[in-house]
């Protein structure tokens, strides 16, 4: 994790660990990750008001060689017709 403050606005990223496999116990940065970033610019120039506010832009990706949910769901229909 990093985190920069500064007066008027402040940045945010993570990078975190997931399980080589679905539900595994295993953990690799290399071959898997789960990054997440966040922007926050406290009391927008555009705006003239004397009323604090935040304008928050939050970016994020995870990458895993996990299973792909449309081909489960596509097994799942096909078994359930042969029933």
């Amino acid at each position: 994790m990093a985190d920069y403050e500064d007066r008027n606005w402040g940045f945010r990223f993570g990078e975190g660990l997931m399980p080589k496999v679905a539900n595994g116990t295993r953990s690799s940065v290399a071959a898997v990750a789960s990054s997440c970033g966040k922007l926050g610019i406290r009391t927008p120039p555009w705006r003239h008001s004397e009323k604090p506010g935040v304008v928050r832009l939050l970016a994020y990706t995870n990458y895993a060689n996990m299973g792909i949910y449309r081909d489960a769901v596509a097994l799942y229909l096909a078994q359930r017709q042969e029933a």
